[in-house]
């Protein structure tokens, strides 16, 4: 028996709000699995849905954002975790771009009970967790996998660059 579940790393391409921070990380709740480790937007997918309108669905369900994200082409990524003899999860990871940062209007404390804007090097710095342990202020191992792939990094490294395909202004 699994479960599918999708989400996605968003990147601001103008950075008016912080400026030099360009990645939204949600902190998981206390009551998830590895509680208070920092994470992309995303959740279960419900029947039927596909991984990118799962990914969009959550950021909006969790964040209480509701303007336009972009889904990067060629910046999915599944991957499955075992949980587990009989547990199988399956993620399914995405870059979004919006235009703009913005404060999370809303976020339920339960999933999600901080949110963050930060950048490449300081998600680099977040304390690593494995699955069987994830430090409190720490990058989730489900994060970490993702951004270890050398298509992802290079993706990232250019939206997120100085004078890249994103405005500081």
């Amino acid at each position: 028996m699994g479960r599918n579940n999708a989400g996605v790393l968003v990147v601001a391409r103008r950075t008016q709000l912080y400026p030099g921070k360009p990645l939204l990380l949600g902190l998981r709740g206390r009551h998830l699995r590895a509680p208070h480790t920092w994470c992309c937007w995303g959740g279960g997918m419900n029947p039927g849905e596909v991984p990118a309108e799962a990914a969009a669905r959550e950021l909006r369900e969790e964040s209480g954002f509701r303007g336009p994200l972009t889904l990067v082409p060629g910046s999915e990524w599944e991957h499955r975790v075992r949980a587990g003899p009989f547990r199988l999860y399956t993620f399914h990871n995405h870059l979004g771009t919006v235009e703009e940062q913005f404060d999370p209007p809303h976020l339920d404390g339960y999933e999600v009970e901080d949110a963050r804007w930060m950048s490449l090097g300081e998600v680099d710095a977040l304390p690593r967790s494995c699955l069987f342990h994830a430090p409190e202020g720490g990058l989730h191992f489900g994060l970490q996998a993702y951004l270890a792939r050398k298509n992802i990094r290079l993706l990232l490294e250019q939206l997120t660059a100085p004078g890249g395909e994103r405005s500081g202004s």
